[in-house]
């Protein structure tokens, strides 16, 4: 690990390109962030103080190459970053509309730090986001119109900062200064040592909050390679994430899988981490279902016509017999006993299997789990 103080001028400054990975969240940042960032740096430049500290940027540096561009995989920081390159994209065209105002250099807000100026294509970008924002960043860069209706936080984000620097509450040079005092420190990972979901999430306090559904989507992508993520985010994820209303589309996401994982409690991570022993009834029939199939379904459960379903994984062996197999497939040496019984959830998933709805049985779905997270050699 790399850990080094400096301002965003210096961190993209040179042939750079810092990309967002697809299991972190779309750009997030509301108005609210950006007052705050604009008041810390109006208060900076009044009271004359000579820097403001504002958080960190973790990254890990793809493969050097001899020349050409050097990637960075931003790893957490991306709203920080999104957040003062729509600041710089504001500067900028502020310097164009205005050019009798010489204190602001457009072409080198332009080439130093939006763009890499002898590049092409999507190397030509200092910072790339991910699906949408990706379109929208690049249009506002190359001063491209952007179609009536679409909603995106960046274009309010920017049209609020161009409004902040049109008032001049303090003049536009001013902010431009006051941007190369806010102090960042700039994390690189080196991707064979550090942990960089342990990194992420204990770095993540300051900003807007993850919420449920990002954690899950981060915890779940992070561990794939590369390829691998793109696949499940573009063809399960993202396709779950549209169903839901731009504007609630996290909270709505957060109340589905905290009301499901409310209902299903941990079976896998209690057997997992059993050292004595378990107790199951062998007249207990429960379907314990695969948090991932839960989101591969998601796209056929939203178009279920109205009604009641069974949702899950079915079963017909008891949770003795379950968890018998399981330990053995484990190679845990727990003892296992047998429990009272205690209220059945046995499912019987027929009618949403109609509408394409299909989850492996319990054993199949806990061996899946093991391989995927490699838990077990299998």
């Amino acid at each position: 690990m790399d850990a080094r103080k400096g301002n965003i001028y210096e961190i993209l400054n040179g042939n750079k390109q810092f990309l967002i990975p697809v299991y972190q969240r779309f750009y997030s940042w509301d108005i609210d962030q950006c007052k705050r960032l604009w008041n810390d740096i109006v208060d900076m430049q009044k009271k004359e103080k000579a820097g403001h500290f504002v958080g960190s940027i973790v990254n890990i540096a793809e493969q050097a190459m001899p020349t050409g561009v050097q990637k960075y995989m931003i790893i957490d920081g991306q709203q920080r970053m999104t957040t003062l390159t729509l600041l710089l994209l504001a500067l900028r065209d502020y310097a164009i509309k205005n050019p009798g105002d010489t204190t602001i250099n457009s072409r080198r807000i332009d080439n130093m730090l939006l763009k890499n100026e002898y590049e092409v294509g999507d190397e030509r970008y200092k910072l790339l986001l991910t699906e949408t924002d990706r379109d929208i960043l690049i249009s506002l860069v190359e001063e491209k119109p952007i179609a009536e209706g679409i909603r995106s936080r960046l274009i309010e984000n920017y049209t609020f900062f161009t409004g902040k620097l049109a008032d001049k509450e303090i003049q536009p040079a001013e902010v431009y200064e006051s941007i190369g005092k806010l102090q960042i420190v700039n994390i690189t990972l080196d991707r064979t040592v550090d942990d960089a979901q342990a990194i992420f999430e204990s770095l993540n306090s300051t900003g807007k909050e993850l919420s449920e559904s990002d954690l899950i989507r981060n915890y779940v992508l992070m561990g794939l390679e590369p390829s691998e993520q793109t696949y499940v985010y573009e063809h399960l994820w993202r396709p779950m994430e549209q169903l839901f209303v731009y504007e609630t589309q996290g909270t709505v996401m957060d109340a589905f899988f905290r009301h499901y994982l409310t209902m299903k409690p941990n079976y896998f991570l209690n057997v997992l981490h059993a050292s004595q022993q378990v107790s199951f009834s062998s007249r207990q029939f429960r379907g314990i279902t695969y948090l991932k199939e839960v989101v591969e379904n998601m796209d056929h459960v939203m178009t279920l016509p109205g009604g009641a379903y069974n949702f899950g994984s079915e079963t017909t062996q008891s949770m003795y017999e379950i968890t018998e197999q399981f330990l053995q497939l484990l190679g845990k040496d727990v003892q296992l006993q047998d429990a009272l019984p205690r209220h059945n959830l046995w499912m019987n998933c027929e009618k949403a299997r109609k509408y394409g709805v299909e989850f492996s049985d319990v054993s199949d779905g806990l061996k899946r789990c093991l391989n995927d997270y490699k838990t077990v050699d299998k």
